[in-house]
């Protein structure tokens, strides 16, 4: 069923157009199929940043999501989205009929999917992305049926927190002939200046120093005091000792509205461009252990890091072994004390700089755009893409 399909330009190009040959009006489909759920919004955020970089790299082509019903982002979803009940991996039968209704050239799956549902779409003839940002996703692209079954594999997540390719995964790779994994590390949209400039005219953030508060998704995680409400009282700890304007996030599937708090601008959510404009000027970000971390280390932030959720704590962790971030308990006086002495400590904010420096992180969405082309462009002989990540 799979499109033939054409890339009118070279493979250096940021733009480039694509005929079709499986359809009448000529237009690639390309399906996003992220974990998604009530809780957490990660998954979701990342298949939306790559969706809109192809939507502004590709001519000609439609982008469609299949979402949980339950998601509580879903009236800010800019695409056409199909709801089913469950997430994806435990939809399988939904995900087919949706996929023989709508016909994708493409499928791009993040943490979700199951063999059988890979297996139909090889039967298909329909290519797949994987995405991968844990060890416990990373593992599941590395069986060797789905080996067989993935055309791309790629890890969003920073190489210190996962690893380079181990001998056992290079093994696996060179037993099965599939094409080595492309190591992103992160992906989020690049900030612009005016747009930088139009946010804070809009919440009402001056032009001096800030910092910038969020935890992630915002979802409420067992009992207790919840990580964004313990963020934004850390933030006004620090608003009041400093004078310095503090911006929180509360995250998308935060229950309510944002809490009015003295000296701090408090926000439900923004969407992620605006979340990478509120990070660019950011004097010091404090932030969870998911996607955020990897984005702020990216842009050369001063970060303190307190996990949001229990499968946060280990990633936390290898981030402050490399020397680039402070971990701390997720605790209203632990983070504020922390972000106060980094905010009053020179040195420590230059070896912070030096370690971030050495890392070399950089956002791998830049590359998706060349990925996808060549994938495409040779669905059976994508190596070159990949070839030099082993």
């Amino acid at each position: 069923m799979s499109a033939t399909v054409t890339l009118d330009a070279s493979p250096d190009d940021d733009r480039w157009s694509i005929s079709t040959t499986n359809t009448e009006d000529n237009r690639l489909k390309i399906l996003f199929i992220p974990t998604s759920g009530p809780k957490g919004a990660g998954e979701y955020i990342r298949s939306l940043t790559i969706a809109q970089k192809l939507q502004q790299s590709l001519d000609e082509v439609d982008i469609l999501f299949i979402l949980n019903r339950h998601a509580k982002y879903l009236d800010d979803v800019p695409f056409p989205a199909r709801l089913i009940d469950k997430t994806p991996t435990l939809s399988v039968d939904a995900v087919k009929a949706i996929i023989a209704e709508e016909r994708p050239d493409l499928c791009v799956f993040d943490s979700s999917g199951r063999t059988s549902l890979f297996a139909h779409l090889k039967q298909h003839n329909i290519p797949v992305i994987y995405v991968s940002s844990r060890n416990t996703t990373r593992k599941k692209a590395f069986r060797f049926r789905w080996l067989k079954l993935i055309d791309q594999h790629w890890i969003v997540q920073p190489v210190f927190a996962n690893g380079p390719l181990t001998l056992w995964e290079k093994t696996k790779l060179k037993l099965t002939g599939a094409h080595p994994p492309a190591f992103l590390q992160t992906v989020y949209p690049e900030s612009e200046p005016d747009r930088r400039a139009s946010l804070k005219r809009d919440i009402g953030l001056g032009d001096g120093p800030y910092l910038l508060f969020s935890s992630g998704g915002g979802g409420q995680r067992g009992n207790g005091p919840q990580p964004p409400d313990i963020f934004a009282q850390a933030a006004q700890t620090v608003a009041v000792k400093t004078g310095r304007q503090c911006v929180v996030l509360m995250g998308p599937n935060y229950p309510g509205e944002a809490p009015s708090l003295p000296g701090v601008i408090t926000l439900k959510s923004v969407p992620n461009d605006h979340f990478i404009d509120l990070l660019h000027d950011a004097e010091l970000a404090v932030t969870g252990g998911g996607s955020s971390l990897a984005q702020g280390i990216a842009e050369g932030k001063l970060l303190v890091c307190a996990p949001a959720a229990a499968d946060q704590a280990e990633r936390i962790a290898a981030a402050d072994a490399t020397g680039a971030i402070i971990a701390v308990p997720t605790d209203v006086d632990t983070i504020s004390s922390a972000v106060l002495r980094l905010l009053d400590d020179n040195n420590t904010q230059a070896d912070k700089r030096e370690a971030i420096q050495a890392l070399a992180l950089s956002n791998g969405l830049l590359r998706v755009p060349t990925l996808v082309r060549q994938l495409l462009a040779h669905p059976h002989a994508q190596a070159q893409a990949t070839r030099s990540e082993a």
